[in-house]
């Protein structure tokens, strides 16, 4: 580095590499007076405290930027977790062909609590699931209902989801939270009808088109999913067109009913 120093003897500037003294200095003749002159390194400059204080601004800047950024992935990550931990049930229902996508929030939590309930009465046994469906008889002033009693095998379970929305009524009377979610077997099934003692049906294909058909031909779990302003979240099971409710399965059971013949 480049640096100058005056003569003592006659106030010559005399230009020097800094670089090449040592610290004790070095005793030169000065080019004008030809005295003999010491030249020393200059001392180091100090960073003006301006400087420094934007140098520690820019640390901390960007170490609450690195912060944030790392807060950012945890949040998503974490968001990610909860919009799928459906994931983590035996049992995942697909989406029927026109139901969109749950985004709501509370939506997202009524529907996982209905997943749970599914994961509860729906029995999965590798790639299969098993149902019980059962019907106690009744006798009705226009029609009687005989008692049913029968368990079906499939593969895939599908929903339908929607939320109802509140009425003014509704909001009055406290409530905070409608809907229903249906679930029913698709594709290849068959059954079973421990009365006929016949075995197992031949394997058929479902569903119907609609809503109505799925619920008088299929294998349909459906509940109702409530909740008032500070109270707790409520499920209940519905009953289908034909009063045909579902109920749980035990692992002895389904064991028995994988022994069963078939009719194919």
């Amino acid at each position: 580095m480049l640096t100058k120093q005056p003569c003592h003897l006659c106030g010559t500037n005399i230009e020097f590499d800094a670089d090449q003294i040592s610290d004790e200095g070095i005793t030169v003749s000065c080019p004008q007076c030809h005295g003999a002159v010491t030249l020393h390194r200059p001392p180091p400059v100090a960073t003006p405290p301006i400087i420094e204080a934007r140098k520690r601004h820019r640390f901390w800047l960007v170490g609450l930027v690195g912060v944030g950024v790392t807060a950012f992935v945890v949040l998503t990550i974490l968001l990610i977790s909860a919009l799928n931990r459906e994931s983590d049930y035996a049992i995942v229902p697909e989406r029927y062909y026109y139901q969109k996508p749950i985004i709501e929030p509370l939506d997202r939590f009524a529907f996982d609590l209905g997943v749970k309930e599914l994961n509860k009465l729906f029995y999965k046994h590798g790639e299969f699931i098993f149902v019980n469906v059962f019907r106690e008889p009744s006798v009705h002033p226009t029609f009687r209902l005989s008692a049913i009693d029968r368990y079906v095998q499939g593969k895939r379970v599908v929903y339908t989801f929607s939320p109802d929305k509140l009425s003014e009524a509704d909001v009055m009377n406290g409530w905070e939270y409608k809907g229903d979610v249906h679930f029913f077997i698709t594709g290849s099934k068959r059954q079973y009808d421990p009365n006929s003692d016949e075995g197992w049906s031949e394997w058929t294909m479902f569903p119907g088109d609609t809503d109505v058909q799925n619920s008088l031909y299929g294998t349909t779990l459906s509940f109702k999913i409530h909740k008032k302003k500070g109270g707790e979240w409520e499920i209940m099971q519905r009953d289908s067109f034909n009063r045909e409710l579902v109920r749980p399965l035990s692992r002895d059971k389904v064991e028995e009913l994988l022994k069963l013949p078939s009719r194919n």
